[in-house]
């Protein structure tokens, strides 16, 4: 029978006893920590505040959560960057939050309070949040609008591109480009997502329609008929809206350009050539490619023809 120190020296040698390296983790008070947007004033639409989540502030902590840290304290490091001399949460808000809520119980108990495990990270802004973004969707689910906006700070406050931004939430450039379309619905629409009405992909594609009042206008006849909307229902009603232009209005700023040109050479302000004269006629509509030497048979052999 084998005796202890030769089972000892058999892990040992095993590995299973092997040292670890450093580490980097360390117990904190989750009173020293700093939740950006909760216990500082901060714009989250700048550098400094990026990691305020001012969508997630508002949120209760889940009572299953402080339960299970006031039992069993806090199980997974919180991860967190010194900012000056301050230890700013980058992923774990709600757990700091939970503990401080358990140790409320806990101080009324006269127990010992809990600590919460952490990690330091360093990086540039864009880094940690990215690294906030991730951890969140490992645990719990933003509604639509939220992840729009959250998306849509990676791109125009730190400066990532679509499609970086969807390598951060691994997923498509299409995506992303559909919940940046989402925060230029109006109000009523975007509430419509959240509450469930209309599917967020779906409602992304009244983007196209362009102008809010015959958004407002579809998303209402669509809403009327009752029943699930299906992109398909979206669809349809985008083609008919796109392909309904009012007397009233106004053109593309870039065919205005056109028209002023045209206006400028038939007030003889400005001298254009024949062929640029009659090109820009052809692109407004106004005269046929056979107007243009040259042009007829480079659309025919394009298969571009009229």
């Amino acid at each position: 029978m084998a005796t202890a120190e030769a089972t000892k020296s058999k892990r040992e040698r095993g590995g299973l006893l092997e040292s670890l390296p450093r580490s980097n983790l360390y117990n904190a008070d989750p009173d020293n920590l700093v939740i950006q947007g909760l216990d500082t004033v901060a714009d989250e639409n700048t550098v400094e505040g990026i990691l305020s989540h001012k969508e997630r502030n508002d949120l209760p902590v889940p009572v299953e959560l402080i339960e299970s840290v006031y039992t069993h304290g806090v199980l997974k490091p919180v991860e967190v960057c010194r900012q000056e001399d301050a230890l700013v949460v980058v992923e774990g808000r709600d757990r700091v939050r939970a503990c401080r809520e358990a140790n409320k119980r806990l101080r009324k108990e006269e127990k010992e309070l809990h600590r919460v495990p952490i990690i330091f990270r360093k990086g540039d802004q864009r880094y940690l949040y990215e690294l906030s973004l991730i951890g969140n969707l490992r645990f719990k689910e933003d509604s639509p609008l939220t992840i729009a906006a959250m998306t849509e700070r990676l791109i125009t406050v730190l400066g990532a591109t679509e499609q970086e931004a969807a390598s951060a939430y691994q997923v498509t450039v299409q995506t992303i480009k559909a919940r940046r379309a989402l925060l230029t619905l109006p109000t009523k629409i975007q509430r419509a997502v959240d509450a469930g009405k209309i599917a967020a992909t779906s409602a992304a594609r009244l983007a196209a329609i362009g102008d809010s009042e015959k958004q407002l206008a579809a998303f209402d006849e669509l809403l009327a008929k009752g029943g699930p909307i299906s992109r398909g229902d979206v669809d349809t009603k985008v083609g008919k809206t796109k392909g309904t232009k009012g007397a009233d209005e106004k053109p593309p700023r870039s065919r205005r350009v056109l028209n002023k040109l045209l206006k400028g050479q038939d007030a003889g302000k400005i001298a254009l050539n024949t062929d640029v004269y009659n090109t820009l006629r052809w692109v407004l509509g106004k005269v046929s490619s056979r107007a243009i030497e040259g042009l007829g048979p480079a659309l025919r052999v394009l298969k571009l023809e009229e």
